[in-house]
């Protein structure tokens, strides 16, 4: 199973790419859950490969190495396979509800606010029911009285089992995902910081173009005013033009000698 659900995390986490707006949250949050969803895709991601090493493991050494008698499986797993079991549990548990709150993220963030909403309240149910069913399985096993008492149980062993063996592997695993936590924390919080940025960046941006568009308006608004006015003088420009041209010509009609030159005149007599 935790392979099915690795292989369905894929696609998930990096198979599309997560729009910077929705209709749900503000652009702030938006880009602080984008974060959320990459570092928890990838949390997931890990914790279910180390559910499928320690299952595959636990398997290999039950069939490879020779065992002391048991009562029951139970009594098997308690005395030589309680951190692998526990481990194993634990992570696969964590990636199999971490891709609920993906599917849920991804909806809301992608979507519209009214089926965004109906997606989250499903995943949300599914999650519930899934998370009451393991914790009543949990508590009627012998291992733990809970879920909450399990993940105690695992950090115990893993820091006693760290402890015993110094194994220089292990330890530097819990450093790496000490550091991996702090980073997200740190990514998580510059996220909101940028976002209050942004968001002022964004309106200030808005108010110039809003403020540009306005004066652009206005000076498209005064070139077709002058253009019209200009359009409605030429006419009344080249009217007084015409009558003048047209003066003249009557009169060169009604005069015709008046330009002829002085020694052209007619004489009488025979």
């Amino acid at each position: 199973p935790a392979s099915i659900v690795a292989g369905v995390l894929v696609p998930l986490s990096f198979g599309y790419v997560l729009p910077r707006e929705g209709e749900v949250f503000s652009p702030r949050t938006q880009g602080a859950l984008i974060r959320v969803y990459r570092v928890l895709s990838i949390w997931a991601y890990v914790s279910l490969v180390v559910a499928i090493v320690d299952a595959s493991v636990a398997i290999n050494s039950l069939a490879e190495n020779a065992h002391a008698p048991a009562a029951s499986v139970a009594d098997l797993i308690a005395s030589e396979y309680q951190l692998p079991w526990v481990a194993m549990n634990v992570n696969f548990l964590f990636g199999l509800c971490s891709v609920f709150v993906l599917v849920a993220l991804r909806a809301l963030m992608t979507w519209g606010s009214d089926e965004a909403r109906v997606a989250a309240g499903s995943c949300a149910a599914a999650l519930l029911f899934a998370l009451s069913t393991i914790d009543e399985q949990v508590k009627a096993g012998s291992f733990a009285d809970g879920l909450p008492q399990l993940i105690c149980q695992y950090c115990t062993l893993t820091l006693g089992v760290a402890g015993a063996s110094r194994s220089p592997l292990l330890i530097g695993g819990m450093l790496a995902a000490a550091g991996s936590f702090v980073g997200a924390s740190g990514l998580v919080v510059g996220a909101m910081g940028a976002g209050d940025e942004a968001e002022g960046g964004d309106s200030t941006a808005a108010a110039y173009r809003d403020h540009v568009g306005a004066g652009q308006l206005t000076t498209n608004a005064v070139v077709a005013e002058a253009e019209t006015l200009a359009a409605a003088a030429e006419p009344a420009a080249t009217e007084p033009e015409a009558e003048a041209a047209e003066a003249a010509e009557a009169a060169t009609v009604a005069e015709p000698g008046a330009a002829a030159p002085a020694g052209d005149e007619p004489t009488g007599g025979c």
